[in-house]
């Protein structure tokens, strides 16, 4: 890597990589959960954001910021848990809204509604998202 490029920056290029194949994970999910199986908008955002979400963690914890989890940290994983669970919430009534707002009365949920809507409250999460697997995976290195 060029010198001007820090650690952290490369660690979020990296970060955004995986996540963005967490996203499209999130986003497959959702179109099925959606379109095939009908659930609503909210539900079927927070089951794709958190599998996709959860993915992305257990991978980057090790292969980006290097920090193999023993016993003794799986406090961490149930933290990181309660914390993507709020911000999916919170996310999930944000997506809903804006997908109803996308979607009108001749384009109920259609898929690029849906995929739009994602877009839209994507570049937070991930900022968020980020910052908290870095600041756990380095709580995770410094006890070791």
């Amino acid at each position: 890597m060029p010198p001007q490029f820090s650690s952290k920056r490369v660690e979020f290029l990296k970060f955004t990589l995986l996540s963005g194949t967490g996203w499209l994970l999130d986003n497959m999910l959702l179109q099925l959960l959606i379109n095939q199986i009908a659930l609503p908008p909210f539900s079927s955002n927070i089951l794709s954001s958190l599998t996709a979400a959860m993915f992305v963690f257990s991978v980057s914890k090790n292969s980006i910021f290097n920090s193999k989890i023993s016993n003794r940290f799986y406090g961490l994983h149930i933290v990181y848990a309660i914390y993507t669970f709020a911000v999916i919430l919170i996310s999930s009534a944000i997506f809903k809204n804006v997908l109803e707002n996308l979607s009108g009365p001749y384009n109920p949920q259609g898929q690029m509604a849906i995929f739009i809507s994602k877009l839209i409250i994507t570049p937070p999460q991930l900022i968020m998202n980020f910052c908290m697997a870095r600041f756990i995976s380095l709580k995770i290195k410094s006890s070791l």
